[in-house]
């Protein structure tokens, strides 16, 4: 694994939650206002709860946060026929351009393979070769300024 990462089950660290959920609720909602940082604690929250989707992953060296990925049943209402989605990759800046974020996804993978036939992401056209790159097909092109991908767990 890259650089002593290890990937672990947020249920299983949960003393990484808070960190976890100030990252996504800075990179993705905290501009936008469509959600509250009360609403995402919430949403966090429902990892506690679930014995399958929804699941966190949480990169980590030690006690060090270095990024975490999230499966989701529902990432885009409007596209209700896709499901279970991966969604809110995030990486430390430290530990970027490691090899993190492409053990996090595989790990997610490797999870889903038991639970859904497929998955989907969405992402802006800028990170959608990264992805292509690792497996993912385009499903659409440009829904609201977004790609929509999907490729099959590994197995």
């Amino acid at each position: 694994m890259p650089g002593g990462v290890t990937v672990s089950d947020l249920r299983d660290v949960p003393q990484f939650r808070d960190i976890m959920t100030d990252r996504l609720w800075t990179a993705w909602w905290r501009d936008e206002g469509l959600v509250t940082r009360e609403q995402l604690v919430l949403k966090v929250g429902e990892n506690f709860t679930s014995t399958s989707i929804p699941f966190s992953l949480i990169a980590h060296r030690g006690d060090v946060f270095c990024g975490t990925v999230s499966v989701i049943e529902d990432d885009m209402p409007a596209r209700p026929q896709y499901r279970p989605w991966l969604a809110a990759l995030w990486v430390e800046e430290h530990a970027r351009r490691q090899g993190v974020g492409e053990r996090l996804i595989d790990t997610a993978l490797e999870i889903v393979s038991g639970l859904a036939p497929e998955i989907h992401l969405y992402c802006t056209p800028e990170n959608t070769p990264f992805y292509e790159r690792r497996g993912w097909n385009r499903l659409e092109t440009d829904v609201d300024g977004v790609n929509i991908l999907h490729r099959r767990p590994v197995v």
